[in-house]
């Protein structure tokens, strides 16, 4: 499936404009109807940027590193983080093998250990635990 959207917008000097666009694949023209009303409004976009904004502190933000270099900081603390998440929640995890998935949480443990479960027996002597 491939999608396209391609607008003529003339902006005035000065003038702000908020544009909000909602793109998603439902089963019925009714159902689309219904996510539109739901989710086509300010307060929705607002609400749904807040809850992202949140997810990021809690987890993203939990290891930093500080180098003299303000591009690795930008690429370590944001960028690697980012990519390391999106991959966790939208590609690799369904789509690849054992040891994708292992490479997965290996990457994303250091930024959320409690997606990791641990059995009681081994909650004594992993690093991964000892780490969070």
């Amino acid at each position: 499936m491939i999608a396209a959207l391609q607008f003529d917008l003339k902006a005035k000097p000065g003038k702000k404009n908020e544009f909000h666009f909602l793109l998603g694949l439902t089963d019925s023209v009714e159902s689309a109807i219904k996510l539109k009303k739901k989710c086509l409004n300010k307060e929705f976009f607002k609400d749904e940027l807040k809850k992202i904004e949140n997810y990021t502190k809690s987890n993203i933000h939990k290891v930093f590193i500080n180098t003299p270099d303000n591009d690795i900081n930008t690429m370590a603390n944001i960028w690697l983080k980012r990519q390391v998440d999106l991959g966790k929640t939208w590609a690799r995890t369904y789509t690849k093998g054992f040891r994708d998935i292992m490479q997965d949480v290996t990457a994303f443990v250091s930024l959320d250990p409690a997606i990791i479960p641990v059995s009681n027996n081994a909650k004594k002597h992993d690093v991964i635990v000892e780490m969070s």
